[in-house]
Formats: structure tokens, C-alpha cells, sequence
């Protein structure tokens, strides 16, 4: 039996009116029963009946757009991993790319960590992450490899050049622009251990937090110990004393920055680290080399006493390129590139308590089209050839 084609056009039509009603309640909040109640209602009463949302509806709706956030957060987090994966993906394939967004970028790197920073703030009202503050690295990468640069930056290097001053912006751009090591004569402040001391006393809640702290005196495993009434340079000049003080926080790199300030020679959009190391060292100390520098030029300060140091190319560039060494007096402060050269600090055989400082800055303006290293007209320092023939002389008496 065939119905009316008007029956069914009807029968159709308040299909039709159903579904948009279903769809109607949904975008309330309604649940499937209240929105049966109303249709009801309305097929018994007058046609024109305005069906209105129950009052719990903006709550609903806004519990079910809050039920959205999980989803929307994956997401963001997801486009993120993604923009980091290809990011580095590139970087691997095409290096000049690295290079060119890195000295883009180079001038806004401090507006852009500051931007993340306060967009963090709230995330302190739940999780407690100070204990992560002066830490390397959240997550330890174990194929991470720190990056080399090509051999032929150091190959034709056979010195390495001293400056008297820091008025040659010209000359100075030209050495960190071909990663040549230099040694600035007579430029830092000179620093004793009662300078130190008297620094930490007038600051101790701050420079107590040390990220790191080292000692191979017995009974002496904080700062606190080594500033203590009963030490003095004397008990520091005893047969192999080396101390390693680390500091990474605002706070504290700000209070060494008073013994220790940012050297002339540092161009003024240079961003200096946070990291700031002190090294003390006695009589026949333990030699040991540098710690590896997070930013792109590292210097070293002879803060007091001298030292022998030992400039070497890395592993890769050790059949191609020379050792270099000389001797840094009070006030020296030597400057490399630590993706080419890694620095050895030597055993002190001086009478006289070695106070030494590390530090590093970013640099953009590396020349990467360089074939060839050409030495500046720059001529070795006498002195300074002198005093390491004096120094060799004093370890062999020794």
C-alpha cells in the first residue's frame, strides 16, 4: 500500500523540523530528554510556541567549550614539536641556514626569552621548577654533539697575537670574525682572595646558591667553608689546592659582576652568559682544562698571580693545526673560540695564589667564507715571550 505523496512530503517535512530542533538543543546544552519534553509540548500546544533554552544551558555551553581546552592545548604542542623537528631537520641538511637565521635572530634573542619567560609566570602557582633554574639542560640529549667548525679556521694560526689596548674596534672584529685566540694585556681588574671573601660576605644569601662548587681540600665542600675565618692564602697555597666555584643565576653573575666586569673588548650587542666560574689554584695545582662555554667566544682573566696556558685544536683538527701556548700575567685575559680551540690551564708553580675567571658572549659576524687565515701585521709580544721562558724555567727548578 502506497502512501499519499502529500502524506509523505508532510512526513518529511517535520523530519526535517525534528533534526533542527535536535541540532537546536545541542548548541543549548540541552540532553536528549529535555529536548523530547519540548517537542512534545509543542505538537500539544499552539504551533507558535517559542521554545527557550532551560537557565542551566550557559553553564553547559560553557563547560562544554572547556571540555575543547585539552584538545586545543595538544594541539598547540604538537604544531610545536613539529615547527622543532623541521627546524632541526634543515639545520642538519642545509648548515648555512643555522648560520643566517642565527644572526637574524641574534639581536631579539633577549626579547623573545624574556616574552617566554613572563608567559610562564603562572606556571609557578603549581609546579615549584626553581630547582631547575641553574640546571644545563631539562632533557639530556645523549647524540648531542657540541658544533666543530671546519680546520682550515685554524690551520695557518702559528700564534697567538697580544693587544695593549682595546681602541682597534677594527682589528678586534677581525680576530673574533676568524676565530683567532688573543690575549689582551693588562686589561682586567686584579682580584685577591680577601676581595673575594669580603664579596661574599657582603652578599653570602646570594652567592651561597652556588650551582657548583668544587674543592680537593679535605673538610671543604661548600663556599661557605672556603670563606671561613680560619682559611687565608696561605692554607690555599698548600701542594695541589684547585677550587672550582660555578655560579649560573641572575642574582649571583650579578654580584660577581663587581670584581668581575664585562671586559672592553666585548661588542656592545654581545649577549655575556649568566654562567660566571672561579678558579683558584695553589702552589703545583692540578692542570685542567676549561669548561665547555655555552655561547660563541669564550675569554679567560687572569684575575691574580700567572699561568701557564695551553691553546689546542680540537680532536678533528689535530693533524692539521698547532698547539699554541703562553703565559698570562695579572690582567691578561685570553680570548678564543671554543668550537676550535680548547684551553688547558696549566700547573702553577708560582709562590703566588692564581685567581682565575670565565665568561662567554655571543657572536654573529663569524667570516664562514673564509678560505684562507691570513696573519694580521701584528708582531709576538717580546714580553711575553720572555716571561714564558722564565716560567718554563721556574717548572724545571721545581
Amino acid at each position: 500500500m502506497t502512501m499519499d505523496p502529500a502524506v509523505l512530503e508532510y512526513v518529511e517535512h517535520l523530519q526535517q523540523n525534528v533534526a533542527e530542533l535536535h541540532q537546536m538543543g545541542r548548541e543549548w546544552g540541552m540532553t536528549d530528554d529535555e529536548m523530547s519534553d519540548c517537542i512534545e509540548r509543542v505538537l500539544r500546544e499552539n504551533e507558535n510556541v517559542i521554545v527557550t533554552p532551560p537557565r542551566k544551558s550557559t553553564a553547559r555551553r560553557i563547560w562544554r567549550c572547556i571540555g575543547y581546552t585539552p584538545l586545543v592545548i595538544s594541539c598547540l604542542i604538537l604544531a610545536v614539536l613539529l615547527l622543532m623537528a623541521g627546524s632541526s631537520l634543515l639545520f642538519v641538511v642545509a648548515p648555512s641556514a643555522e648560520h643566517y637565521l642565527s644572526g637574524k635572530l641574534q639581536p631579539y634573542g633577549y626579547t623573545i626569552f624574556r616574552t617566554i619567560r613572563l608567559a610562564t609566570l603562572p606556571l609557578h602557582r603549581y609546579f615549584n621548577i626553581t630547582s631547575l633554574y641553574d640546571a644545563e639542560c631539562l632533557v639530556e640529549n645523549p647524540w648531542y654533539e657540541e658544533p666543530t667548525f671546519e680546520c682550515n679556521w685554524c690551520e695557518n694560526i702559528k700564534n697567538i697575537e697580544s693587544l695593549n689596548d682595546t681602541k682597534d674596534h677594527d682589528l678586534i672584529d677581525g680576530f673574533m670574525r676568524q676565530a683567532r685566540p688573543v690575549v689582551f694585556k693588562n686589561l682586567a681588574n686584579v682580584v685577591n682572595f680577601e676581595d673575594l671573601r669580603t664579596l661574599y660576605r657582603e652578599n653570602k644569601k646570594v652567592l651561597d646558591n652556588a650551582a657548583f662548587f668544587k674543592s680537593n681540600i679535605p673538610g671543604m665542600r661548600s663556599i661557605q667553608e672556603l670563606f671561613g675565618d680560619e682559611v687565608d692564602e696561605n692554607t690555599l697555597m698548600k701542594d695541589g689546592t684547585t677550587i672550582h666555584w660555578v655560579t649560573r643565576n641572575m642574582a649571583g653573575s650579578q654580584v660577581i659582576r663587581k670584581l668581575f666586569p664585562r671586559p672592553a673588548f666585548i661588542p656592545p650587542e654581545s649577549e655575556v652568559t649568566l654562567e660566571r666560574v672561579i678558579f683558584i689554584d695553589g702552589h703545583k695545582s692540578d692542570h685542567y682544562e676549561l669548561v665547555v662555554l655555552p655561547l660563541q667566544m669564550g675569554y679567560y682573566i687572569q684575575a691574580s698571580g700567572s699561568h701557564k696556558v695551553i691553546v689546542t685544536p680540537l680532536k678533528h683538527c689535530r693533524d692539521v693545526c698547532n698547539p699554541m701556548h703562553t703565559v698570562l700575567k695579572e690582567g691578561d685575559i685570553l680570548m678564543y673560540n671554543p668550537s676550535i680551540w680548547k684551553v688547558v690551564v696549566m700547573p702553577n708553580f708560582q709562590k703566588k695564589l692564581s685567581i682565575g675567571y670565565t665568561g662567554s658572549f655571543s657572536f654573529s659576524g663569524f667570516d664562514y667564507d673564509l678560505k684562507e687565515v691570513e696573519d694580521p701585521e701584528i708582531q709576538p709580544d717580546p714580553d711575553a715571550e720572555q716571561e714564558e721562558s722564565v716560567e718554563e724555567e721556574d717548572g724545571e727548578k721545581e
